[in-house]
């Protein structure tokens, strides 16, 4: 399906089509722990929204590719990405892309061995996304799918709290892939 959208995104030159649809492949690569595709194609997003100049929609592209980049160890590149995806996205007033770039922000310090303010980052993440009632719910689920995961590795008491609700909300969303992993994540 995204490829077709970037086919009709070409087709009847829309620009900001082929960001979004960019944006989501990039993101569905990332999911896959496809490193180089996801990087190549975020990079092309983000090329094609500075083109239009389309900076409400910018700090999602690079909260993904920031994502990326931590995965990769470069948590220096990872933290300047989501630091500025989260000041764009605060600046436009988006708390679906603002809790994207917290998420990433919250993972690369936990990488970075900041726990805690990790963590606090982390818990943060979903609640930025709730501030409006027609919120993107997969980037809330995802936020606290992060959150699980790191309190789960470091042992902290919350984790089973965190994937309860995880779970119950992944379950009444009909997100199967976030309460399946839930369920499978080993508990320390």
């Amino acid at each position: 399906m995204l490829d077709s959208a970037l086919r009709t995104a070409h087709t009847v030159r829309d620009p900001q089509l082929e960001a979004f649809a960019l944006s989501l492949l990039g993101r569905h690569h990332l999911l896959l722990d496809e490193l180089d595709e996801a990087e190549g194609v975020l990079n092309t997003a983000l090329q094609v929204v500075g083109a239009v100049d389309w900076t409400t929609f910018r700090a999602f592209p690079e909260a993904l590719l920031a994502d990326v980049v931590r995965r990769r160890g470069d948590l220096g590149r990872a933290r300047a990405l989501s630091e500025h995806a989260f000041v764009l996205a605060e600046q436009v007033g988006d708390p679906c892309w603002e809790s994207a770039a917290l998420r990433s922000l919250g993972l690369t310090t936990v990488d970075a061995g900041d726990i805690g303010h990790g963590v606090t980052m982390l818990r943060d993440a979903p609640e930025q996304c709730r501030r409006l009632p027609d919120t993107y719910r997969w980037i809330e689920l995802w936020g606290y799918d992060a959150l699980v995961d790191v309190a789960r590795r470091h042992g902290l008491p919350q984790a089973h709290a965190w994937a309860a609700h995880l779970e119950s909300e992944a379950s009444a969303l009909g997100m199967r892939p976030f309460a399946e992993r839930v369920r499978r994540q080993p508990t320390v």
